[in-house]
């Protein structure tokens, strides 16, 4: 990594940086063995998550899934720049920092499960019949073949759990693939901001503070030959918008602090049946 950082007066930086990584999988994720399918119709999935079939030919047809932590796992590599800006101050006995940093970063073959449109993996075989173009090769393989179901079901390690059908995964009509896989591309762009504040009051001292996160952009590409996806704001994925504001005050050995966190609310999916969940505030006392 290298870094620039350039004061141009007391207690103002400007600052950049670049850097790029490689981190192997974990050792947990090497030889993993919690690869397990389960076999469903999309007619269950519909009516528990209020989904409207895109197509009356995928309204009520079985599905075999394959879930867990794929095989032959890569390195994940990375490339970040940053700029931001600091800012200090003093006016006698009260102090005030500032600082906000704009980061933009591309991981390649980040270990994640594959990109589903719209974020919802159990509608992967709604979201493939309105727009397979968008899918990994292998990741929803329609009309399968008698050697297709069995080879998924060669990847798990566990019986079939077979969920409100009175028949087998012979009879299955679609197959999907959501094991952990590297992700071909995912780009992350945000905002971060944190502004401090302190000041003696009486015997003690007060302190204030926010910290805040705003994500601009949280895209995957599952492979170079599928357009990227959009999965800000759904479910399982992260949120634009993130606050801790904080309250404390501390004399001798006594320290008092409040925080209250702000999570900004989101779709469990961008399609047009995605469902709203609110955004939820919570405080913590010390």
């Amino acid at each position: 990594s290298i870094g620039v950082l350039y004061s141009p007066i007391e207690g103002l930086r400007y600052r950049g940086t670049y850097s790029t990584s490689f981190r192997p999988p974990a050792l947990g994720r090497t030889g993993a063995t919690d690869r397990e399918t389960r076999f469903f119709s999309t007619a269950l999935i519909n009516s528990i998550f209020d989904i409207t079939p895109s197509d009356p030919s995928v309204a009520d047809v079985p599905v075999l899934e394959l879930i867990g932590t794929g095989t032959g796992l890569g390195a994940e590599r990375s490339e970040s720049w940053t700029i931001g800006v600091d800012y200090d101050a003093a006016w006698g006995t009260r102090e005030l920092s500032f600082s906000t940093s704009y980061f933009d970063t591309v991981f390649s073959d980040r270990i994640n499960t594959p990109p589903i449109p719209g974020g919802f993996s159990l509608a992967a075989v709604n979201e493939f019949a309105r727009n397979p173009d968008v899918f990994v090769e292998g990741t929803v393989t329609p009309n399968p073949t008698q050697q297709q179901i069995d080879a998924l079901l060669a990847q798990s390690n566990f019986p079939v759990a077979i969920i409100g059908l009175d028949f087998g995964p012979e009879q299955a009509q679609f197959l999907v693939n959501n094991t952990t896989v590297n992700v071909s591309r995912t780009v992350v762009r945000g905002l971060d901001f944190d502004v401090r504040y302190n000041q003696p009051i009486g015997p003690g001292e007060f302190t204030a503070g926010v910290n805040a996160t705003y994500l601009l952009d949280f895209t995957q590409q599952g492979a170079p030959t599928v357009p990227e996806i959009e999965l800000l704001d759904t479910l399982y994925n992260p949120l634009d918008l993130r606050l801790r504001g904080q309250l404390g005050y501390q004399v001798g050995g006594f320290t008092g602090n409040m925080f209250v966190n702000y999570a900004d609310g989101y779709q469990t999916s961008t399609t047009e049946d995605g469902r709203p969940i609110g955004s939820y505030t919570t405080v913590d006392l010390s």
